[in-house]
């Protein structure tokens, strides 16, 4: 899970200043935004494979901004991954066969 930092900045209301990377527990609400995401891809049919999704957390409740078959377009943000000790979930889709 990422947690974008946005800001506005010099009139522009959705300036990125960063971006950090939360495990699940971190935050009393992201167990209900991982089951919302899942509920979103269950929906639209996605089983295999990379999903780029946005999701807003608003009071009454995660609310989906976008959704794509993609990796994530965060320029930069892969960089602390190899010192958390996560793996490319899209390398076993992108180099072996789809599972049925």
């Amino acid at each position: 899970l990422w947690k974008y930092d946005k800001r506005v900045y010099n009139g522009a209301p959705v300036v990125y200043y960063g971006m950090q990377l939360l495990a699940i527990d971190s935050e009393p609400r992201l167990a209900e935004m991982v089951g919302y995401t899942a509920s979103v891809l269950d929906a639209l049919g996605i089983r295999h494979g990379c999903c780029h999704t946005e999701i807003m957390l608003v009071e009454r409740g995660p609310v989906l901004v976008e959704v794509n078959c993609r990796i994530h377009g965060g320029e930069g943000t892969w960089a602390p991954i190899p010192k958390c000790g996560i793996h490319d979930p899209c390398l076993p889709a992108s180099t072996g066969p789809v599972p049925p």
